[in-house]
């Protein structure tokens, strides 16, 4: 049986997109698991471990410090403890991790835009990012734009960055007008629009309200 590990630290955290894609992708694998491997799920310390992960004999949670300084050096050394041959992580990579390593790296916004980001997360940033990449085995990305940016911005092979695109929940269908009573409840008439992202400024909000 092999061992795999995924940082899904993001779980809990009210980390936007990290924790969508970390959820969504633990899920995904515990409706194709496959006794042939094994998950240890890495959560933060705290949170509530997801339903579908209770009771599931293919997957067990360990966790971790939601801190990230403190994390990144815990996941080395309970990669090693938990004897994983492949670790699984979004963007960063742990400092001396004796196992293989994929990760996934959704954008290269702090390179294209550091001014949205604070000055010492975008300089974190670009050097942790920088051994990520040479460290992992594969990379992956979530579109072909992506794909050709951390191309062109780190010199690795292309054959090592591949795009698997962001699947889409069944929640999100038409609703009988009569469960729309979020609308009344909050005084909203049409015309109307709704932004699910966070409050980053690279989000651009200010532009999507003068678009409207």
């Amino acid at each position: 049986m092999r061992s795999v590990g995924i940082d899904a630290h993001a779980i809990g955290m009210r980390k936007g997109g990290n924790e969508t894609y970390a959820l969504a992708l633990l899920k995904g694998l515990t409706e194709i698991g496959s006794a042939d491997f094994r998950f240890v799920v890495f959560l933060s310390e705290k949170v509530t471990v997801p339903d579908f992960l209770v009771n599931n004999p293919l997957f067990r949670t360990v966790f971790v410090s939601p801190r990230a300084g403190a994390r990144i050096f815990q996941l080395s050394r309970k990669v090693n403890t938990e004897k994983i041959q492949l670790l699984h992580t979004q963007y960063h990579v742990p400092p001396f991790c004796p196992c293989s390593c994929v990760i996934t790296f959704h954008d290269v916004s702090f390179l294209r835009y550091p001014q949205f980001f604070p000055r010492g997360l975008c300089w974190r940033l670009k050097i942790s990012m920088r051994y990520a990449v040479g460290k992992a085995k594969k990379i992956i990305t979530v579109s072909e734009f992506s794909r050709k940016e951390i191309l062109s911005l780190y010199k690795i092979p292309a054959e090592k960055v591949v795009t698997i695109y962001n699947g889409y929940s069944d929640i999100f269908r038409p609703i009988a007008q009569e469960k729309r009573a979020s609308l009344a409840k909050f005084g909203i008439t049409k015309p109307y629009i709704l932004s699910v992202s966070n409050l980053q400024p690279r989000k651009n909000l200010s532009r999507l309200i003068q678009a409207f």
